[in-house]
């Protein structure tokens, strides 16, 4: 046991010196052991990259040719609640080539939320380009339950959504900006809104 222990270091040792019986075994060591099959994989390699980098070129190219809606978020500030809330704004992609307004979508959250619940939680964009509609996620507080609290100030939501919001955006945005160019849903706390909304300002939205 003890000499082949101290045998086979020896014998990897003259191999790797580059000769065994008089035999030079580096040359066959190197080109068997480590060139060929080194040399096989960087052709491998070569040949792959030649067909996936073009096609993955041509991938994002063709991607990046299709039309996308645009996201953006704005503070739009209360004067009724002294503060500055911030809103999620998409612009479909035909918003940027054309000079007619659009309708407007408010789209609001739902107890607990914010502003921007929707954008982090669906992908508006194809929404926003199919119908080619403005969609407005604004916030509605933690729990303001888009009402004008008798109580707290600076929970005015009603006031906020059904008019600074809505005035803002028709300010700064090509809108429809009459009945028939809103419309406005939600999730939970904002749906039970909307519908509320909905029935309350029977001039401002459509549905």
């Amino acid at each position: 046991m003890e000499f082949a222990q101290s045998r086979l270091p020896q014998e990897k040792l003259v191999y790797q010196s580059g000769k065994r019986d008089g035999v030079n075994t580096s040359n066959v060591q190197n080109n068997a052991i480590n060139k060929k099959p080194i040399t096989y994989r960087k052709s491998i390699l070569m040949s792959l990259n030649k067909r996936i980098i073009p096609g993955f070129a041509a991938l994002l190219l063709f991607f990046s040719a299709l039309p996308a809606a645009s996201l953006d978020t704005v503070v739009i500030k209360s004067k009724s609640m002294q503060k500055k809330p911030k809103a999620v704004i998409v612009l479909p992609d035909a918003y940027q080539n054309s000079k007619s307004g659009f309708p407007v979508l408010y789209l609001l959250h739902g107890w607990s939320g914010a502003y921007d619940d929707w954008a982090n939680k669906m992908d508006l964009g194809p929404l926003s380009d199919r119908h080619s509609i403005i969609i407005v996620c604004p916030d509605g507080g933690y729990a303001g339950w888009y009402i004008d609290s008798p109580l707290k100030k600076d929970s005015q939501y009603e006031t906020y959504i059904s008019g600074e919001v809505v005035r803002y955006i028709d300010k700064h945005y090509r809108t429809i900006a009459d009945t028939e160019g809103r419309f406005i849903c939600g999730l939970s706390m904002g749906g039970h809104r909307a519908i509320s909304l909905l029935a309350k300002h029977t001039y401002l939205y459509a549905a």
